[in-house]
Formats: structure tokens, C-alpha cells, sequence
């Protein structure tokens, strides 16, 4: 299955990409590098640039995977990827998302901010987009760098608009944290 990570042979949850384009567990290719390697596991080409990208398209391909054979994030089988929102948790992610740090949002917390952040259909477009790529809040914090957000399919100018969004968002939340902390 192309859906394992070469390094770990196991079934990838985060699926990211180095810069020579080798798909990789996150998890995995990071020990890589702590490691100290700085070649292509694969490959063995020698990497100058570690910055990984998410692959946002192996990620669906593999959700979607997982749910046509019923498997759920724990492997027990029960199909918790549906495409059905449960109605509680269409309501939570309207607002939910700002009282937590954007790594801890859900894809249905994702898409209430990315919607708030502009008034125009192609800020909905950019939400729905992320909801069907499951995108959650690690992968939107990737996104905040202007040359994967236009990978995504945004602009450079709405990437840019999403990077500073998410900047405000997180020094507002700083800020309430030092408040509640005096």
C-alpha cells in the first residue's frame, strides 16, 4: 500500500512530504532527522532543506480509504471519519475554536475560522475545501506558510491574509491568557 510510511511500514496519520517529494509518517521522518540523517530515507539523496509540507491529498486519500473499509482512527473498526458532522459538533465548531490553540482544533473548527476570516465566497470555498481535505488545526498551522497555503489553492494574498489571521488570533489568546493569569 502506498498509504505506509517507508520508514515505519505502518499506515501514516500524518502524512508529510520533504522537499524531493518522498511521502512520509511525520512522526518517523522527524526521528529521522533527529537522528541527525540528512538524506532521503528512500531516496538517499541528500537533503539541504528539512522542511516538511503536509500531503494533504495522501491524508484524504488515506481517510477516505479508512472509511470505505470501515476503519476508524483506533483501528476497532467503527468508521469515525464519516463525512457527517454530528449535529453537536457542527454547533461547537461555530465558536468552540476560540477558546483553544489552533493545534487542538477539529476540521469543523477550522472551517468556522477560515469562513470568519473574509466576507467573500471564496473564503467558504477555502473552508469547504479544507473540511473535505480534513484539514485540523496542525495541518492549518502548515498552511500558514504562503508556498503550501498556494499549493492548497489559495491565493498569495489570501495566504497571506490566513498567515496574519492566525497570528491575531494566537497573540489575542496570549493576551487573554496573561490577563486571566494576574
Amino acid at each position: 500500500l502506498s498509504f505506509l510510511c517507508p520508514i515505519s511500514r505502518e499506515l501514516m496519520k500524518n502524512p508529510v512530504m520533504n522537499m524531493v517529494g518522498q511521502t512520509y509518517e511525520f512522526e518517523s521522518i522527524s526521528e529521522w532527522f533527529a537522528l541527525g540523517k540528512r538524506s532521503d530515507p528512500v531516496t538517499r539523496q541528500p537533503l539541504n532543506d528539512t522542511r516538511l509540507v503536509p500531503n494533504i491529498a495522501i491524508r484524504s486519500q488515506i481517510l477516505e480509504w479508512k472509511q470505505k473499509n470501515h476503519i476508524g482512527n483506533d483501528g476497532d473498526g467503527e468508521n469515525k471519519d464519516a463525512n457527517e458532522t454530528p449535529k453537536k459538533e457542527k454547533k461547537e465548531g461555530k465558536e468552540s475554536w476560540r477558546k483553544k490553540p489552533i493545534s487542538k482544533w477539529k476540521c469543523i473548527e477550522v472551517k468556522a475560522f477560515i469562513t470568519q476570516i473574509g466576507e467573500s465566497d471564496v473564503w467558504e470555498d477555502y473552508a469547504e475545501k479544507a473540511m473535505n481535505e480534513k484539514v485540523d488545526g496542525v495541518i492549518l498551522k502548515e498552511l500558514a506558510s504562503t508556498e503550501v497555503a498556494t499549493g492548497f489553492g489559495f491565493s498569495k494574498l489570501h495566504a497571506l491574509v490566513l498567515r496574519k489571521a492566525m497570528e491575531k488570533f494566537e497573540k489575542e489568546r496570549q493576551r487573554q491568557a496573561e490577563e486571566e493569569a494576574k
